[in-house]
C-alpha cells in the first residue's frame, strides 16, 4: 500500500486522495472503512470515543471494528487501527510511516500503546 503518513491530513482536513498526500491514522481507518462499505463521520478520536450515531461500543474484537489505542485510558489523541481478525490490526503511525499491520500484542508492547482504550464498531453501511 503506497500511502504514506501525513499528521495533518485529519478527518476534519480538506478532502483529496489518501495515496496522494497521505493520512493520519483516523483518516485511515475511516478511507478504510468507507472501502469495504462503512460510513463514519469525520471525527477526531475523543469525538469517535463518544459517538453514536456511526459506532457503538463493543466488548469484543471482530473484524472492521476501531480499535483505539493510547498511552493511558484517554480518548484524546488516541491511535486509531482497524482489526482484521486472527488477533491483527491495521493502522498508520508517524513511527512506521507507511500502513502496516502488527498483532494486538505488538501494539501492547509500545508504550504509546499499551491501554486498548475503546472497541468501536461501525454501525452504518454505505448509502449506495
Amino acid at each position: 500500500m503506497r500511502i504514506r503518513y501525513n499528521g495533518a491530513r485529519h478527518p476534519l482536513s480538506a478532502s483529496g486522495s489518501i495515496f496522494r498526500e497521505g493520512a493520519n491514522c483516523q483518516r485511515f481507518v475511516f478511507d478504510l472503512l468507507a472501502h469495504f462499505g462503512y460510513e463514519v463521520g469525520p471525527m477526531r478520536s475523543s469525538e469517535l470515543f463518544a459517538d453514536r450515531e456511526f459506532t457503538r461500543a463493543a466488548r469484543r474484537m471482530r473484524r472492521f471494528d476501531i480499535l483505539m489505542f493510547n498511552r493511558e485510558q484517554r480518548a484524546w489523541g488516541a491511535h486509531l487501527a482497524l482489526y482484521l481478525g486472527d488477533n491483527r490490526a491495521i493502522h498508520l503511525s508517524k513511527e512506521v510511516g507507511r500502513p502496516a499491520i502488527w498483532t494486538i500484542p505488538e501494539f501492547f508492547a509500545r508504550e504509546r500503546y499499551r491501554t486498548l482504550v475503546a472497541i468501536k464498531r461501525p454501525m452504518r453501511p454505505t448509502v449506495g
